[in-house]
Formats: structure tokens, sequence, C-alpha cells
């Protein structure tokens, strides 16, 4: 009996150890969606310089966005409003990849709008971004 006894309890001994680490290998933090902004991988959507041409020819806007999660906003011409020429930080604080829409976070670090932050959403087409119905071309 005493015998039966310890080939059940090893039998079982194996089977809870062998179910717990078939749990620990299936859990990771790589199975969270991904929000689009994995600093340095290809699934950053925003990476890249993307570009707006004013059609009377005052000049153009050009947001650059880069993999480290810091930017730079540039304008041709002088923008009432202030966010015209600055860098910034960012982060993507919603993606939705069937739709390819979005929202992201930013706070400027220098020019004109220095230490204010605002929050824009995004729609990707191919090349061409529109943030907030202004649409930009890579």
């Amino acid at each position: 009996m005493e015998k039966q006894f310890k080939h059940w309890s090893a039998l079982l001994l194996i089977l809870i150890v062998s179910s717990f680490c078939c749990v620990l290998a299936s859990c990771g933090d790589d199975d969270e969606p991904s929000n689009g902004n994995d600093s340095g991988s290809s699934n950053n959507v925003l990476v890249g310089t993307w570009t707006m041409q004013y059609d009377n020819g005052l000049g153009s806007i050009s947001w650059t966005f880069n993999s480290n999660g810091t930017g730079k906003i540039s304008s041709t011409i002088d923008m009432d409003y202030g966010a015209a020429n600055g860098s910034f930080n960012y982060s993507v604080s919603y993606y939705d990849s069937s739709s390819k829409q979005g929202s992201f976070n930013y706070t400027f670090t220098s020019g004109k709008s220095k230490g204010q932050s605002y929050s824009q959403s995004f729609k990707i087409n191919g090349n061409s971004i529109t943030i907030e119905g202004w649409t930009y071309y890579k």
C-alpha cells in the first residue's frame, strides 16, 4: 500500500509541476496588445516625417516622429497660435490596427509652446496621415 501511495504521489507531483510549467510558459509581456509606441520597433505607426504643403504657396508644416518617443514640428510660416516650431516628447495613447486610427499625446520641450501638452487624433492611409483634419504625406 505504501509503495502504491508513493507511486501516485510522485505521479501527482509530476502532473502538477508540468501543468505549472505550461501555465508559466504561456504568459508573458509580449501577449499584451501593442499601443504603437514600442520604442525602437517597427510597430510605431507614427515614425517618420509627415509634411503638408499649403496650396497657396505659403509654405509647409512637417511632423517628425522618432522611434524613441521624441519628435519635432517644423513650419516655414509663422503660425499665430504658437505651435509653429519646436521639439516634443510623445506617446501613442491608442491605436486600432484594423481601422488605422488612433491618438497620441505630446508635450513641447522647446519652441513657443515649450511645456504645453496636447492630444491629437490621427488616421493613417498608406503614405498619408490625417491629424485633426489636416492631411500630411511621407
